[in-house]
C-alpha cells in the first residue's frame, strides 16, 4: 500500500511526526480521504498510529521500500 504524506510537525531527531495520510489506488490516485495520523520512523520500519477508530485501517507498521 503507498501513501501520499504531509508532515505537519516532526521531533528534533526527526523519527516522530504528525501527518496528513492518504492510502493510494494501483495507479497512485487517492483512494480515500486525507487522514491525521502519528509517524514512529525507526530504520527500515514505519509505524502509523491514530487516536480512536479514526483511520483503523490504516494503522500497522510498513517497511520503508526508498527514501528521497
Amino acid at each position: 500500500m503507498a501513501f501520499k504524506m504531509e508532515p505537519h510537525w516532526a521531533s528534533k531527531d526527526g523519527r516522530r511526526m504528525i501527518a496528513r495520510v492518504q492510502p493510494l489506488g494501483v495507479r497512485d490516485e487517492p483512494d480515500g480521504r486525507w487522514r491525521e495520523m502519528r509517524v514512529f520512523v525507526d530504520g527500515t520500519t514505519v509505524t502509523l498510529a491514530t487516536r480512536g477508530f479514526s483511520a483503523y485501517s490504516l494503522r500497522g507498521t510498513y517497511r520503508v521500500a526508498g527514501k528521497s
